[in-house]
């Protein structure tokens, strides 16, 4: 399969999954096939070295294509492919494995771009629990594929690459520039929101670099969250 045929199957597939899905939902989808297009000049570089090998598998006729940076999903869907689940739909698990190719593609890009990394956390969290879903539909455990989870998180980790430390002094003030257009009174108001803001990021950082395990996933993914705060208000002024 061309690689061109393989980007549209995979979007293909994953609009056929929606068409009962929420409106929320779709919204999230079509963030997700914008990001898809972003991946064809990653997806250049790497169809070499990911084509098929004892890294990857043939599901029903579908080669996978990214399944070296996860053993627990050539595993899993070995088991697939071998009937350990018993008699499954063909189709839902090619479904299935072009999922997981789209999770593990995101995750090659943002380990290469922290600030694609931050761009697509959201659209990796909807591939993750649309595997998982599509799983239980499929009468498999969903605990089997739960290392989906640690692949948003490693997409979340590169995504703190993106913020720049230096933007967070304490004292940061809007620019010149920043400031044409907006109004005296929106401006005060968005300044001081920005200075708490860019102040927060600062002391957040500061525990993040010295706490470990759940506790520093907790303040990462604050700190992902401020980080969009801060660029929205920039955006306002």
């Amino acid at each position: 399969m061309k690689k061109s045929e393989l980007k549209a199957s995979i979007k293909e597939e994953i609009i056929e999954i929606l068409s009962e899905a929420t409106p929320e939902e779709i919204e999230a989808q079509k963030e997700l096939n914008a990001e898809l297009e972003k991946t064809k000049e990653l997806q250049d570089d790497l169809s070499e070295e990911y084509a098929a090998d004892k890294f990857n598998v043939n599901v029903f006729g579908y080669q996978t294509k990214y399944y070296k940076v996860c053993p627990g999903a050539k595993s899993f869907m070995d088991k697939v492919v071998a009937g350990t689940y018993g008699d499954v739909d063909k189709e839902k698990a090619i479904r299935l494995a072009k999922l997981h190719d789209v999770l593990f593609l995101l995750e090659l890009r943002s380990l290469k771009d922290p600030q694609y990394a931050n761009n697509v956390i959201k659209d990796a969290e909807y591939v993750a629990k649309t595997i998982k879903n599509q799983v239980s539909s499929m009468g498999i455990p969903v605990a089997d594929v739960s290392y989906v989870d640690n692949h948003v998180e490693i997409i979340k980790d590169a995504a703190i690459k993106a913020i720049n430390l230096s933007d967070l002094m304490e004292d940061e003030e809007p620019t010149t520039a920043q400031l044409k257009g907006a109004s005296k009174d929106s401006v005060a108001t968005i300044a001081n929101k920005l200075q708490q803001t860019t102040k927060e990021m600062k002391s957040t950082v500061n525990k993040w670099k010295r706490s470990e395990g759940e506790e520093k996933q907790k303040l990462r993914d604050k700190l992902l969250k401020l980080t969009n705060i801060k660029k929205e208000l920039e955006s306002m002024l």
